[in-house]
């Protein structure tokens, strides 16, 4: 939950840097002159810029972390409840676009042209 709330808090940040250095930018570039306000000599230094660049950047960039294995399989195999076959026994099931049922302990899929149930081979 908090890996969430940090995504979420980089991608304000995010939007914030954004907004700042287009009104900044903007009021530049029209010359637009608040009177009774002086910003500080150093908000229009090129490091300041280029640090926001550089923040502004990494809060869009994607989070980068490894997949456990319990969250994503791009692998052709069984689906992971059907792994045991005591446990979904005489069930039909689908499976790589085929439907498949647990027999005995050996998984056999449907075929279409014999209209029996074969011994799964793989793609």
């Amino acid at each position: 939950m908090s890996q969430m709330m940090f995504t979420i808090a980089r991608r304000i940040m995010g939007i914030a840097i954004v907004l700042v250095a287009l009104t900044y930018w903007g009021a530049k570039l029209f010359e637009y002159d608040l009177p009774d306000y002086d910003v500080p000599s150093w908000v229009h230094s090129p490091a300041l810029w280029g640090g926001m660049a550089f923040l502004g950047v990494w809060a869009w960039m994607p989070v980068l972390r490894p997949v456990g294995n319990k969250q994503v399989s791009l692998a052709q195999e069984m689906p992971r409840q059907f792994q045991s076959p005591e446990q979904v026994q005489n069930q039909p099931f689908e499976m790589n676009g085929m439907w498949c049922i647990i027999w005995n302990g050996q998984y056999m899929v449907w075929d279409d042209t014999s209209q029996q149930w074969t011994p799964y081979r793989g793609n």
